[in-house]
């Protein structure tokens, strides 16, 4: 395993390299974020948004992370949701379930998230099929990115731009998923840095 991590982290890529199995070692720290990584939030939040609105009411921008909503508009529609069924019908992505549990039985796993603390018993019914994970850490927007930055986990898998940059320039490796156009465009920012980010466009890609 020392003998892989160094020459992992010797090795700088300044391209954004799609060959998951270059991360791969016996034995990971791995921090998974939940929305539209595990679980597809913005399919569930469209939804709810086009039952709230009249139909052309709202600009339902396929590329942006914000949908293309006043900011205001934006964060008052989220609480409504968290606040509604929906928010409890969430589904995963295909393959997420079964990567994870691989993953969380081979590898220290742990879940770390942003969402209202008084929703928390809504989000952990909804990840009940994901198992041998240490729990939930529920944290602020700033707080999650200083959290895992100082938890200096080997794999951050991430969809916000944000931290994205923030934990490839801060020598994290960084999965994404591809299907995110934001995440991508993100990933592609960097691609001129040394950082190691690695896509993927199905759970199944994730050894």
């Amino acid at each position: 395993v020392g003998d892989f991590l160094q020459n992992l982290f010797l090795h700088v890529s300044s391209r954004i390299d799609n060959d998951l199995s270059a991360w791969y070692c016996p034995w990971m720290k791995i921090v998974f974020d939940v929305d539209n990584c595990l679980v597809d939030f913005t399919k569930s939040f469209r939804q709810f948004c086009r039952e709230q609105f009249p139909p052309h009411g709202i600009d339902m921008d396929e590329s942006t992370y914000g949908l293309g909503m006043d900011p205001d508009v934006l964060h008052d529609m989220i609480k409504r949701w968290w606040e509604s069924p929906a928010a409890a019908r969430v589904e995963f992505f295909p393959g997420a379930v079964d990567t994870f549990n691989d993953l969380a039985f081979r590898h220290d796993v742990e879940i770390v998230s942003s969402f209202p603390e008084e929703h928390r018993q809504k989000r952990e019914a909804n990840l009940v099929p994901l198992s041998f994970h240490r729990g939930i850490v529920l944290l602020p927007g700033n707080e999650k990115r200083d959290y895992i930055v100082k938890a200096n986990p080997d794999i951050a898998i991430e969809d916000k731009p944000d931290l994205i940059e923030t934990f490839a320039l801060d020598g994290i490796t960084v999965l994404f998923p591809r299907w995110q156009p934001y995440a991508r465009a993100a990933a592609e920012r960097l691609a001129s840095r040394p950082v190691r980010i690695h896509g993927f466009d199905h759970w199944d890609e994730v050894p």
